[in-house]
């Protein structure tokens, strides 16, 4: 019970709430004390004022401690796994290189099941947003023309199939970023910025 009680003021307010804590705690001991009996009444006063201060000093050291940190508590809640997870993989599915042009047409390289499989292995747990998004991504490849039928990897990879990437990549970022998942340090071990 007692640990319970330092846990709980601890995550709400930190430094100070587990001072708080063990103020509590020790105060509502020494009431119990059975040591006063045997003391005269000059020496119990002095012992549990001296006791009060001491213990109030260290409460008010850990207030003034959270005041100073700006009141944060803990850390904070972690990271949803999930969603640092698919933007690790969006981050890699960048705009696929250009083969060349036909009549104003941009083909690229893309391996159209690789790349749908990517897609689809992005949970985006909670955000039918972004489900949406991806799914008409997924739709625009695999209905998307090719350079000839001999070649199946050149997709013609139009403006609305970037558009929809970034879209997706900026609603991912974004969700992520609400998720607690540390964004730019995922793009910094993810290669995407080049200074870190």
């Amino acid at each position: 019970m007692d640990l319970q009680v330092i846990k709980t003021f601890g995550q709400i307010a930190g430094i100070a709430g587990l001072a708080l804590g063990v103020l509590l705690l020790l105060y509502r001991d020494i009431i119990r004390k059975t040591i006063f009996p045997k003391l005269d009444r000059n020496q119990a006063y002095r012992l549990l004022t001296l006791i009060a201060v001491l213990v109030w000093t260290i409460a008010l050291a850990g207030m003034l401690a959270w005041v100073y940190t700006g009141g944060r508590g803990t850390e904070g809640p972690a990271p949803d796994q999930n969603w640092k997870r698919d933007l690790e993989v969006v981050l890699a599915l960048e705009a696929p290189p250009t083969i060349g042009e036909a009549d104003g047409t941009t083909f690229k390289i893309v391996n159209r099941s690789d790349y749908i499989a990517q897609l689809s292995s992005l949970t985006l747990q909670g955000s039918p947003d972004a489900v949406r998004r991806r799914d008409r991504l997924v739709q625009a490849i695999s209905a998307g023309e090719g350079w000839n039928s001999n070649n199946p990897w050149a997709v013609k990879w139009t403006d609305a199939m970037q558009s929809q990437l970034a879209d997706l990549k900026s609603q991912i970022r974004a969700t992520a970023a609400a998720r607690h998942v540390d964004v730019e340090r995922v793009e910094c071990l993810s290669g995407i910025v080049a200074r870190c």
